[in-house]
């Protein structure tokens, strides 16, 4: 644990770990927001007013009220003027925002197992578009099971698809159900970010490092600026963007840590990157061949 804390520190700096989690994060604020408008405007054009409500519950309860009050306040904005061009304008934003935080993430995954020959640059950018329309996805996923999830169980109950107990059983199994989505988000990113051959595996010490990470910062996050700061009082009309900013670093940052958690224990390993053999498929292997019964010729 020593020599895995004190790697850590050293690579900080070595491998710009904050300078890096900094532009992701400023990357995914230019994301969230046009993404969130963009969602908004989408349920506006639908008139889906109860995902709406229950949206702005979530935004609520997610995030400390000074950056929730960022978002409660664009809902209404978009609420009083929809706009369809508007949503796929703020759509394509979000779109090319993303790839670019993505993109720093997969420089740093890459950074922390230190490969000697770098990869194209053309790959590194595909392998960005392919995990920014995951994330896209899985963000579209999130969404729903928290804002339209309970909407959607309950209307299920009430036509008598779904009894009462399985309703409360759904309703408590959102949240593990998120955690679970984002980590294989992140195990994801790491196998195809590491310009190194990897096994796929569902889970990895960085991974779920970097998802319980996530979690602590949530919650450390909500009880420092609600107990501790006013970023409102400190920053003004900026606190909430500079609130956000910083959630996203520490976001960032624990995903990189996850990172460099999983290579150095490769390292460690003497660098297998492949599973071993297993036992019956060594001792078919090292079997000598079946002996073949020597040629006869016919002498008639």
């Amino acid at each position: 644990m020593k020599a895995l804390l004190i790697a850590l520190w050293n690579n900080t700096g070595t491998h710009h770990l904050p300078e890096r989690a900094s532009a992701a994060a400023y990357y995914l604020l230019f994301a969230g927001l046009p993404f969130v408008v963009a969602l908004l405007d989408v349920l506006t054009l639908l008139h889906l007013d109860d995902q709406l409500r229950t949206l702005q519950l979530v935004i609520e309860e997610t995030f400390p009220p000074d950056i929730s009050t960022l978002f409660l306040a664009e809902l209404s904005r978009v609420v009083e003027a929809r706009s369809a061009p508007r949503a796929l304008l703020a759509f394509g934003l979000a779109v090319y925002s993303g790839e670019k935080a993505v993109n720093s993430l997969i420089q740093g995954v890459n950074a922390a197992y230190a490969t000697p020959t770098p990869r194209n640059m053309l790959l590194d950018r595909l392998m960005a578009a392919i995990m920014t329309g995951l994330g896209l996805l899985v963000s579209l996923f999130v969404v729903f099971l928290l804002a339209g999830g309970a909407w959607a169980f309950t209307m299920m109950a009430e036509r008598g698809l779904i009894s009462m107990g399985t309703l409360s059983t759904l309703t408590v199994l959102r949240m593990p159900v998120v955690l679970l989505t984002l980590h294989l988000l992140v195990n994801v990113l790491y196998r195809v970010a590491a310009d190194t051959p990897l096994p796929w595996r569902w889970a990895s010490w960085g991974s779920v490092i970097a998802t319980l990470g996530f979690v602590a910062v949530t919650e450390g996050f909500q009880l420092y600026v609600t107990r501790v700061t006013d970023l409102g009082a400190t920053y003004g009309s900026l606190g909430a963007a500079i609130g956000l900013l910083l959630f996203l670093q520490l976001t960032a940052s624990s995903v990189l840590f996850g990172a460099e958690i999983d290579a150095y224990l490769l390292k460690r390993s003497g660098g297998k990157t492949t599973r071993p053999t297993p036992r019956w498929k060594r001792r078919l292997l090292s079997a000598p061949p079946p002996e073949t019964p020597p040629a006869t010729t016919d002498k008639g």
